[in-house]
């Protein structure tokens, strides 16, 4: 291993610091010359405010004042939250895929079939366990919005020991219906 530095390894070693010290030597001006420049601003602003017996406050008042307002016009969102009615682009009305549905499902089945599970504990996974269904399946029957299978509805109905025929006329009526989305498929 040598001991020495060659002369030219020494002098570039050199040069670099040098360049980097007159960077951060030209940074450090800058960073001082803009915060003069602030400070001297700032010492304008409060002769300006003084001259006219005016506050900080005051000056933020009219800075808000100053800003352009929103117009009073209700926001139209590109998702609604919870859409009653959506039409599709192409105004035909509410599409099966588009992902916008209106509620749909049966109140009675749902109200009744939330209290059964709250009343037996089951809770929306171990109510979809029981009757071999997914747990968004549980969900949105019991939040309108799709409408069970007959063989489902029926699945839960005897698992909740709710009547047979609660919620039966939606579950057929949909199933008469069969092209319109009926989350069949996740079940």
């Amino acid at each position: 291993m040598p001991t020495h530095i060659d002369k030219e390894i020494l002098e570039e070693r050199f040069r670099h610091w040098r360049e980097r010290k007159a960077e951060e030597e030209a940074a450090y001006k800058a960073r001082i010359a803009r915060f003069t420049a602030r400070q001297k601003a700032l010492g304008e602003l409060k002769v300006w405010l003084k001259k006219r017996g005016l506050e900080r406050h005051d000056l933020l008042m009219m800075y808000q004042a100053m800003a352009p307002k929103r117009e009073d016009k209700p926001v139209k969102s590109k998702k609604p939250l919870h859409p009653e009615v959506v039409k599709a682009r192409n105004s035909k009305g509410i599409q099966p895929g588009n992902g916008h549905y209106p509620k749909r499902g049966d109140p009675a089945f749902a109200a009744a079939m939330k209290k059964a599970m709250a009343e037996q504990g089951y809770g929306t996974e171990s109510m979809a366990a029981k009757i071999g269904v997914s747990n968004a399946s549980i969900s949105n029957w019991r939040n309108l919005r799709y409408i069970p299978t007959e063989e489902a509805r029926l699945k839960v109905c005897r698992a909740l020991g709710l009547p047979e025929d609660l919620g039966k006329e939606v579950s057929l009526e949909m199933e008469r219906n069969q092209g319109k989305h009926s989350h069949a498929a996740t079940q």
